[in-house]
């Protein structure tokens, strides 16, 4: 995950902008270490240091470029474009900012496209394209960027607050609906984070009621209402939720892979708790028909194989969800918890997976 950045904000007027190239622009050149830049007299002749190493003479270039903004932002553009020699995610943003601030949008923007093929994984440059976009008057295209943006950082709250907005003026009917869901879902994990059971159930009912017309978002509810179920340990009401959920899939229009897969993983589990272990089989089978890389569902289906007596089965699923990562997402002694049977673990043929996987499983 790309952390939230703390450079994200609009860019300051050119009074201030000193102290934000400082902040910004001069450390993502520099590096970790800090660097003393020489006077300008002393300075070697920029076309000579280009000659060999253009990155060399970057930070030199952008503190020029910023001197020359303070006194005429058209000269300051070519003084930055010539400092994209080697090329620099925050230079792209700057010249950008300097383009936007005389009005010329759809210059800004053509600098920021460049400057995200450059750097396409850049939340900053994203959302710098997001907001030129919706200044131009094209909320779609803006909602686009800042929806990459989300996936790559899913947790920054300027890039929600921003998407959530435009979205909610903006966006067609569907993914208004989902925006709306995202923030009563965070209201029901925030009750439930409460042991406010109540008011948990309370906000996925809304969200079903809000999302009623989009199968795959009422799905998520579905699924959301089945997890807080399972963890109050009501397992009959979580499978059913579960199965609901499953049931908005359609042939003709089948339900994403991710909410497919974690519905029959959640109801693997609630039927596992029920004693129905040839079901759970089949359910966490299904999930692997739609992701075989799934370690949840290969351990799951350990379990269920363990149950029923196939400890060879048991063993190679086990060993799938080893090689899958399973020590990602389980500790050895959550591992030891959900086992059927502890012993089960020390089988030779397990150890040296188990053993790599966790260190501690060899105590």
């Amino acid at each position: 995950m790309v952390p939230p950045s703390t450079d994200t904000v609009d860019p300051p007027a050119p009074r201030e902008r000193a102290a934000w190239l400082l902040a910004v622009l001069l450390p993502a050149c520099a590096g970790p270490t800090s660097r003393t830049f020489e006077p300008e007299a002393e300075r070697p002749k920029a076309s000579t240091v280009q000659a060999e190493d253009p990155c060399s003479a970057l930070p030199a270039c952008l503190e020029r470029a910023q001197a020359v903004a303070e006194r005429s932002a058209r000269a300051a553009e070519d003084v930055v474009s010539g400092c994209l020699a080697c090329p620099n995610e925050a230079a792209y943003r700057f010249w950008a900012d300097l383009l936007k601030g005389r009005g010329d949008l759809d210059g800004a923007r053509e600098v920021l496209l460049e400057g995200r093929q450059a750097f396409p994984r850049s939340t900053p440059m994203l959302l710098a394209l997001a907001r030129v976009e919706r200044d131009l008057g094209r909320p779609h295209a803006a909602i686009a960027h800042l929806a990459s943006a989300r996936r790559l950082a899913p947790h920054d709250p300027l890039l929600e607050s921003e998407y959530r907005r435009l979205v909610l003026r903006h966006g067609h009917p569907e993914a208004r609906a989902e925006a709306e869901l995202e923030g009563l879902l965070r209201l029901a994990a925030g009750r439930w984070a409460l042991d406010d059971l109540d008011g948990a159930l309370q906000a996925l009912a809304r969200a079903e009621r809000q999302v009623a017309d989009v199968p795959r978002l009422v799905a998520i509810v579905h699924h959301r209402r089945a997890l807080v179920r399972l963890g109050v340990g009501d397992a009959r009401a979580a499978e059913a939720d579960a199965a609901a959920g499953l049931a908005q899939g359609t042939e003709a229009e089948p339900l994403p892979m991710d909410t497919e897969v974690a519905l029959q993983i959640t109801r693997g589990e609630a039927l596992l708790a029920l004693g129905r272990y040839a079901d759970a089989r089949g359910a966490n089978r299904q999930a692997l028909d739609r992701d075989p890389t799934d370690p949840i569902a290969w351990a799951n289906l350990a379990f269920a194989h363990l149950h029923l007596g196939e400890e060879d089965e048991a063993t190679r699923a086990l060993q799938r969800a080893v090689q899958a990562g399973l020590a990602r997402h389980l500790t050895w002694e959550q591992l030891q918890g959900a086992a059927p049977d502890p012993a089960w673990l020390m089988r030779a043929d397990l150890r040296p997976a188990l053993e790599a996987a966790w260190p501690n499983a060899a105590q």
